[in-house]
């Protein structure tokens, strides 16, 4: 097993952790899972993009708990058995936006995001005492998924949007793409605030 315990914050930018059997991360204040701060000017390869991501693993059970707030902008999270997120303040889990295409080609654009995902093969558990919010997540279980928040939760969308042009012709599509909660078993979701499903 692997445990990480801090009395103030857990900074894991862009890291890779794993471990054979159960993976315990926790911080009085804040921990930050986000994508690493690399200089990519928002144009990377599709290949490239992943990358970016924190990615947290293990054969067991995953447990990250925060007495302050959780980000996990791009995170990938993935246990065999179940997964908890808990924090005292908020959890936030958005996406990263980024371009295939260099900017400097007005004629074209391929916009996309990288999304959080969350998995708990057995059992996935998020409880914020504050605000619960996703852009675009993935949060899934082959058992139960529990989400609660003592304040708001909003589960939002991104925008993904291609352009071309050329031979006097253009195409343009945008698609949107939801959070997705996804449970083998029973969803439950819980919010002493309000709820907002953005498809």
């Amino acid at each position: 097993s692997l445990t990480i315990h801090a009395g103030n914050n857990i900074s894991a930018k862009g890291s890779d952790i794993s471990s054979g059997k159960d993976i315990y991360l926790s911080a009085a204040k804040d921990i930050d899972l986000s994508f690493a701060g690399v200089e990519y000017k928002n144009y990377i390869l599709p290949q490239d993009s992943a990358e970016l991501s924190s990615k947290i693993t293990a054969k067991n059970n995953i447990s990250i708990m925060s007495g302050g707030d959780i980000n996990g902008k791009a995170v990938q999270i993935q246990a065999n058995g179940n997964t908890l997120l808990s924090a005292g303040r908020n959890i936030t889990l958005p996406s990263l936006a980024y371009s295939v295409i260099n900017p400097a080609n007005d004629n074209n654009k391929d916009d996309r995001h990288i999304i959080a995902q969350v998995r708990g093969d057995k059992k996935l558990t998020i409880a914020a005492n504050g605000t619960l919010t996703t852009v675009g997540a993935k949060l899934t279980s082959g058992g139960d998924v529990t989400l609660s928040s003592g304040g708001n939760m909003r589960f939002e969308s991104v925008q993904n949007h291609t352009y071309r042009e050329g031979n006097r012709e253009f195409t343009e599509s945008v698609t949107q793409q939801g959070t997705e909660l996804t449970s083998g078993g029973i969803l439950t979701v819980i919010s002493n605030g309000s709820i907002l499903f953005q498809a």
